[in-house]
């Protein structure tokens, strides 16, 4: 058996106006039963996940990983309940500027009033390829890192493994200290620079960092089922944004497509609507797009709403620069 530490840093916009999706469940972590009896099928399971809290359940038999488990299976389990950083309810704005000939991403960060946590970190995952992009700036007490994930796993195919990270300063000690993003308050200045030109990607926002701290040693086999779940797009809340994706030189057919795909993926969360006449004939535009001059590239509907005039902003910037 090993004693298990276990700390993950998810790193981690979103439209004001639309509400939360439900935070997904993998099928890694099955439910936990209501009445805590699991069921026979899953008496091989250790990792469950509460369906009404969104939290982990570890529940293991107490002999598990001693030479008794084969011989005898202990009846009794040790149950765990595990709080997740997920209880978080981010909205993202960027606005996207140039400085000495290179786009700067400044981002805006809030946290819903109904939310239950403080956001402590967010982050942005970016293609590995991060040549030319640098946080210059960050709120008071927030402090910046970056690094590339080899085992970053982004269940919706769309972002890289360059994790781009802000979060609060933690010697002051924990995500509920004044620093954090505390439910109903918005934090401005989070900016980068950078050479590539926007794109759609993922951010992610969590309380802090996923940590499973135990004075019990905790088996192999509940170790090796905890691996799959404690990934950023389950134990973190998930957005989608603007941020530094194409190459200067990166075709525009290349552009249109990727930004054609990332815009169902926006109505499918619910962070754009179909019913909108701008989401519409940007949508038309991007799937037929041909090759004329990048400035013929015109959208005749006005975006309504802020999330939309985001993304004009960027897809304009992109197709035309």
């Amino acid at each position: 058996m090993k004693r298990l530490t276990l700390v993950l840093i998810a790193l981690l916009s979103c439209a004001a106006a639309q509400p939360l999706r439900t935070h997904p469940v993998p099928t890694a972590a099955p439910p936990w039963p209501q009445d805590g009896v699991i069921p026979s099928q899953f008496s091989g399971q250790y990792v469950f996940v509460d369906p009404k809290t969104e939290d982990l359940v570890i529940a293991y038999p107490e002999n598990l990983g001693e030479s008794s488990f084969a011989r005898t299976p202990s009846q009794q389990r040790t149950v765990r309940k595990v709080p997740l950083p997920n209880h978080v309810q981010p909205d993202v704005s960027v606005q996207i500027t140039t400085q000495d000939g290179r786009l700067v991403y400044t981002y805006s960060v809030a946290n819903r009033s109904a939310a239950r946590d403080p956001i402590g970190q967010w982050c942005l995952a970016l293609s590995p390829n991060h040549a030319g992009i640098e946080p210059t700036s960050q709120p008071a007490r927030w402090n910046t890192s970056a690094r590339l994930s080899t085992d970053f796993n982004d269940a919706y195919e769309l972002d890289g493994s360059y994790l781009l990270t802000w979060m609060k300063y933690l010697p002051d000690g924990g995500a509920k200290q004044p620093t954090a993003l505390r439910p109903g308050a918005r934090l401005q200045g989070f900016t980068l620079v950078a050479d590539k030109l926007p794109g759609v990607v993922s951010a992610y926002f969590a309380s802090g960092p996923f940590v499973l701290v135990n004075g019990e040693e905790i088996p192999d086999a509940v170790i090796a089922q905890l691996r799959p779940v404690l990934q950023p797009f389950f134990t973190d809340r998930r957005r989608l944004t603007i941020g530094p994706v194409f190459a200067a030189d990166t075709p525009k057919t290349e552009i249109a497509a990727q930004y054609a795909r990332s815009i169902r993926r926006l109505v499918a969360e619910g962070e754009l609507l179909s019913s909108s006449p701008f989401v519409a004939e940007l949508s038309s535009r991007l799937e037929a797009y041909t090759p004329p001059a990048s400035s013929d590239f015109i959208i005749q509907a006005r975006p309504t709403t802020s999330k939309e005039q985001e993304l004009a902003t960027a897809i304009t910037i992109a197709m035309t620069k």
